[in-house]
């Protein structure tokens, strides 16, 4: 992204109702924000998988985040006046989630190994000027081509009952669950992991093809 361009990508994000992070946004800048994902693309799932598991081997939370932050990718998409009209974020399993199974005693080489087994689709967002024109469909096919090119099994993500989101994400080949689902990893991965949709919200997921 060039100056100011993470700004715009974050505040458009938030029309898609995600939160500010302002830890995001400095990542961002400094560069490393989908720096492991840049590696696999260069270097192969490997590579990419083997700088992964030596990062994290540091064991401090540093070494955690930038792990974590080399694995999240920024997608945007600009006209032809330079503005950006579309903004996308994808990142590997939520910390919550890790340190969720953590508590439990799940081992460690098995939460490494759905770290970079499975990404979250934190928002998709269009400006309102711009809808209509498929930004939202090139935004997402884009993010699934890079991900499951990279060996990543099954996205998913969660939207608002009532957003009208049903139609756009079975479109792309997204299983929609009912509300209050849970969407087991166990069932579609053999990983001991769950997600059940926040009060309001229903998941979509989706398995490689590959």
């Amino acid at each position: 992204m060039a100056d100011g361009e993470a700004e715009r990508w974050l505040k458009l994000l938030e029309t898609a109702g995600v939160e500010r992070d302002d830890t995001l946004l400095a990542a961002v800048g400094d560069g490393p924000l989908g720096w492991l994902l840049s590696l696999g693309l260069s270097g192969g799932r490997a590579a990419m998988r083997r700088r992964f598991l030596e990062t994290v081997s540091v064991r401090t939370e540093e070494a955690a985040v930038h792990a974590l932050v080399g694995l999240s990718i920024p997608l945007i998409v600009q006209d032809r006046a330079g503005r950006l009209v579309g903004a996308l974020h994808a990142v590997s399993l939520p910390p919550k989630l890790v340190a969720n199974a953590a508590d439990r005693g799940i081992p460690l080489e098995v939460m490494l190994a759905a770290l970079t087994a499975v990404v979250k689709i934190r928002a998709v967002a269009v400006d309102e000027r711009a809808r209509g024109r498929g930004i939202g469909s090139a935004l997402l096919t884009r993010c699934l081509q890079l991900y499951f090119q990279l060996g990543f099994l099954l996205a998913y993500g969660q939207f608002r009952v009532g957003s009208g989101l049903e139609t756009f994400y079975t479109r792309h080949g997204f299983d929609v669950l009912d509300e209050g689902t849970v969407l087991s990893f166990h069932d579609r991965l053999g990983l001991p992991f769950s997600v059940t949709a926040e009060p309001g919200e229903r998941i979509f997921a989706c398995a490689s093809s590959s």
